[in-house]
């Protein structure tokens, strides 16, 4: 039985299984509407919605919401642009996003990612856009050096200039990066295919889903930018451990 069937299924019945119980967990309507009420106040935060963040969105939603929950997303996103940008608003959203049980829907950092991927989708970023995502990532509790690699990174891939006003460990690199060629934004990944998302959690074609989910959550713990951050490393070392668990994420929504 496919997701969306088990969870039509689901709300047909007065006591759901486990396994329905632990489906719903990973989207639940109240971190759809937060999730998508904090995209629709970024698109917003510069004055215009764009075609380009719209579209960024509806990548979102259809990447990470099942069908069923869409027109909730939608209007979710229609309500967000329409909130008053406030540091008490945006925690307010942020905060059910990231549960510390098991089963969560998303990771901090997925959350700061899809953030800025929707700023970032009208080519510029700053002003009340970077205010939101600064105070989404306090109430995430991630550290703000892993904020700062994470966005130059994004930002590099996308061609998106970062103000120069705003601290960036970017900035530490070697200089002679500034006389380097702009190159192209990377080409549009498609999604994994089951081979290649069992090769990068390093399990077999017979993997059972426990074996996925055990290989996910030791994966997730080996490279988590936020674990690194308690002992010494470069900011080279740890802008690859974001590649990594990205990587992993990847894998992991692909075989889910």
């Amino acid at each position: 039985m496919g997701f969306l069937q088990l969870l039509d299924k689901a709300r047909g019945k007065k006591k759901e299984t486990k396994e329905t119980q632990k489906l719903l967990t990973f989207a639940s309507e109240q971190g759809i509407t937060s999730l998508f009420q904090l995209l629709g106040m970024v698109a917003k935060a510069n004055g215009r919605v764009t075609r380009g963040q719209i579209k960024a969105t509806e990548q979102i939603y259809r990447r990470f919401v099942p069908e069923s929950f869409h027109p909730l997303a939608k209007d979710s996103f229609r309500k967000g642009k329409e909130l008053h940008i406030d540091k008490e608003v945006v925690s307010r959203l942020t905060f059910p996003l990231y549960w510390k049980e098991e089963g969560r829907w998303l990771e901090p950092l997925q959350i700061l990612d899809l953030l800025l991927s929707v700023a970032f989708a009208d080519k510029e970023y700053g002003g009340y856009e970077e205010y939101i995502v600064e105070n989404a990532r306090a109430t995430l509790g991630v550290h703000m050096r892993t904020y700062w690699i994470l966005r130059d990174t994004l930002a590099e891939q996308r061609g998106i200039t970062i103000s120069r006003d705003t601290a960036s460990f970017a900035d530490k690199e070697d200089i002679s990066r500034k006389n380097e060629k702009k190159t192209a934004p990377p080409p549009k990944r498609e999604k994994l295919n089951r081979s290649d998302a069992l090769e990068i959690l390093q399990l077999t074609e017979d993997a059972t889903d426990d074996d996925i989910r055990n290989a996910y959550r030791k994966l997730v713990k080996k490279y988590h930018p936020d674990l690194l951050m308690s002992g010494e490393c470069s900011d080279l070392e740890l802008r690859d451990a974001i590649q990594k668990f990205r990587e992993v994420q990847e894998a992991y929504e692909a075989l889910t």
